[in-house]
């Protein structure tokens, strides 16, 4: 817990520091906040994120921030997951993971237009991870891509350098990580609007787990009509292998959750 707290209040202090200057500078020019709880009755196992469990029923509380600003983009995620023996770990009843993920806007700090084609710019990219199951780290530098694509209010891919830190091991090899992340435009059904996001990585680990792949998509639908409330369902897919000590090769972990999120 002394570790979870120390991470959020580092976190949290980026967050405060740049926004208490913004308010006089009009450093943010668009923001988003978003508390969620969700609900799995059938997670499964997953011994490398120390998710899911032998019955399945997991439950999980998610703090989201995201802003456009005048250097670039700010985003950071707290998830608290909860359940029995987590990962298939006995004792292991609640982890949980932080990301922290500022970029820096190129056309922004220099004044000029780096747009081409469809690309609108090209930022300076830095994405924090910590997570307290495995007292896991990581550090990743790289270049982050906006772009412009019709049907999509939001698409950004990432490209980074990956350091990673599992129980003290500082010395794993490095290894390439990338990212898309969208949000598209509303998915009309009749006269309801379907709002969805979704986050894809591929991780070219450099350990005995192999390639690593995460799909994330989110479908929600608005409960009210200033739009803070919405509902609905996200999908955690993750594809690894498995070292020859867990038995061996791929395995692909799918966690189905109902959702319920407030803006602020």
């Amino acid at each position: 817990m002394k570790k979870l707290m120390g991470s959020i209040c580092l976190s949290a202090s980026a967050l405060i520091l740049t926004s208490t200057n913004a308010q006089a500078e009009d450093y943010i020019q668009f923001q988003v906040n978003a508390v969620a709880a969700g609900y799995s009755w059938d997670a499964d196992e997953d011994v490398l994120y120390g998710n899911g469990n032998e019955s399945g029923e997991v439950y999980q509380l998610q703090y989201e921030h995201f802003d456009v600003n005048k250097f670039g983009r700010n985003w950071f995620d707290l998830e608290h997951t909860f359940g029995d023996d987590l990962g298939g770990i006995p004792g292991n009843d609640n982890t949980y993971v932080i990301f922290a993920n500022p970029a820096f806007s190129l056309s922004k700090l220099t004044g000029a237009n780096v747009s081409l084609g469809p690309i609108s710019d090209v930022m300076l990219s830095y994405r924090y991870e910590k997570s307290d199951y495995g007292s896991f780290e990581a550090n990743n530098y790289g270049i982050l891509l906006t772009w412009n694509i019709p049907g999509f209010q939001w698409f950004e891919t990432d490209f980074y350098y990956r350091k990673t830190d599992f129980d003290g091991n500082v010395v794993r090899d490095a290894n390439l990580f990338s990212r898309i992340f969208y949000q598209s435009n509303d998915i009309m059904i009749g006269d309801i609007a379907i709002k969805h996001m979704a986050t894809f990585i591929v991780n070219n680990r450099k350990d005995d787990f192999g390639n690593e792949i995460v799909f994330r998509p989110d479908f929600f639908v608005f409960l009210n009509e200033a739009r803070t409330l919405d509902a609905g369902m996200r999908f955690d897919i993750h594809h690894f292998e498995n070292p020859d000590f867990l038995g061996g090769g791929d395995e692909t972990v799918f966690t189905p959750r109902a959702m319920i999120r407030y803006y602020f």
